[in-house]
């Protein structure tokens, strides 16, 4: 898995970044900006495709649920079967066009300006101007990869 590179663009209480993995703009599954020495998000973006966020709630598990998942035999066909097998293959097709359509490329972001294909998690409503001379950190996770950056507002 690779790295994702986070380049501040352009300071202040709106800040820009570029965003690369390899040299493409990356796939893009959350974009979390929080101020350091907090647990809270100060913006969080997720693509418009996920249609839930955490807390996540699992249902019941019957012990009949148990008994099929350990029984069933684990199989990858990316991962256990060899490149040459037409099942590695699809898998290989299926999992691109997932990607695809899931995880969208982001390669550049401004703070508070929400990207297309993607949505607004937290907070609810817009969002505050980032406070001059607080330390904050972006963090971009997808598919690719994941990168950090921290920085302060001027």
């Amino acid at each position: 898995m690779d790295e994702i590179a986070i380049k501040l663009v352009q300071a202040g209480p709106q800040p820009s970044f570029a965003l690369e993995v390899g040299l493409q703009a990356p796939r893009v599954s959350s974009v979390a900006v929080t101020e350091i020495g907090t647990d809270r998000f100060v913006w969080w973006l997720v693509p418009e495709s996920f249609n839930a966020v955490p807390p996540f709630t699992i249902g019941e598990v019957s012990k009949e649920d148990v008994e099929n998942l350990a029984d069933a035999e684990p199989l990858d066909p990316i991962e256990d079967l060899p490149p040459s097998d037409p099942r590695h293959k699809a898998a290989l097709r299926e999992r691109d066009l997932s990607n695809e359509s899931v995880f969208p490329r982001l390669g550049a972001l401004t703070y508070g300006v929400i990207p297309a294909r993607f949505r607004q998690a937290a907070p609810e409503g817009g969002v505050d101007l980032l406070s001059k001379g607080r330390r904050y950190a972006v963090v971009v996770m997808g598919p690719e990869g994941h990168g950090g950056l921290e920085f302060v507002v001027e």
